[in-house]
């Protein structure tokens, strides 16, 4: 996959929740009818007015899935439309935030670029815009209209094509990789206090991989308890717990002991 095509179905943007089902069936009917003739729906995934995220063409959520009505990129893009007209009307709140939420999630699986202005470039199967082996250019968040003689996804949604979804989908992207770094960081800084108070060496790695990613707490009560004279022993050893001790047993290879109550 090299680019994310937004479309919408040009249909009315008046529907209540239980009509949507029937939307989706309105667009197969027409899609593998005798004008089109597609083997299934065009899009990968439809997003209602309610924010509600519906797989489209069979298999789009376990795979990639070729779609088709995006203008000679088939093989190349993942449709997601809009349930709705948005030539004047702009998409809802709940439909837009889902639609960022959609994007991100289809470019981190199949590593899009999606920062503002990053394009991507391949050759054409073939539209009324693109003829047959012509080489096309695109940003990696686009619209119907940017692959064919179209006014799809409307005006209305187009403009968040351009100027919104590629900094809002990079944005959550770079929030998340932040968040990732934040935690190798503390994770070696964990590491490096371990290593520095814990006589026995040996099982660190073990008392990491069983603590630090499920139960963080576990291993900050540990340090503390070593700044208090705490030890650590291994657990077949099971020397008796103190009196009044607040911090819970550990199940990993080793646990800390404290040689006076923590708390009274």
């Amino acid at each position: 996959m090299r680019l994310l095509l937004v479309h919408h179905t040009a249909s009315s943007n008046r529907y209540a929740r239980e009509d949507v089902p029937g939307l989706i069936r309105g667009s197969y009917a027409t899609h593998i009818g005798p004008d089109r003739s597609w083997p299934d729906v065009a899009y990968n995934f439809f997003v209602d007015r309610y924010g509600v995220v519906w797989e489209g063409r069979s298999g789009s959520l376990a795979g990639p899935v070729k779609p088709d009505a995006t203008g000679g990129s088939q093989g190349f893009a993942q449709l997601c439309g809009f349930i709705g007209d948005h030539q004047t009307e702009a998409p809802s709140d709940a439909a837009r935030l889902s639609m960022i939420t959609l994007l991100t999630a289809i470019a981190d699986t199949y590593g899009i670029d999606t920062t503002p202005g990053a394009t991507t470039t391949f050759v054409s199967r073939g539209s009324n815009r693109w003829p047959l082996d012509s080489s096309v250019t695109a940003t990696t968040i686009a619209g119907h209209r940017d692959m064919s003689q179209s006014i799809c996804p409307g005006d209305a949604a187009y403009e968040l094509v351009l100027y919104v979804f590629p900094a809002e989908v990079s944005a959550i992207r770079a929030s998340r990789t932040v968040r990732r770094l934040l935690v190798r960081s503390r994770r070696a800084r964990l590491r490096r206090d371990l290593q520095r108070r814990v006589p026995h060496r040996r099982g660190i790695n073990a008392q990491l991989a069983a603590e630090y990613g499920t139960n963080f707490f576990h291993v900050q009560a540990y340090l503390v308890n070593l700044r208090r004279g705490g030890q650590w022993l291994p657990l077949d050893s099971r020397p008796p717990r103190p009196t009044g001790n607040a911090w819970p047993r550990s199940a990993s290879l080793y646990r800390c002991v404290p040689r006076r109550p923590m708390c009274t």
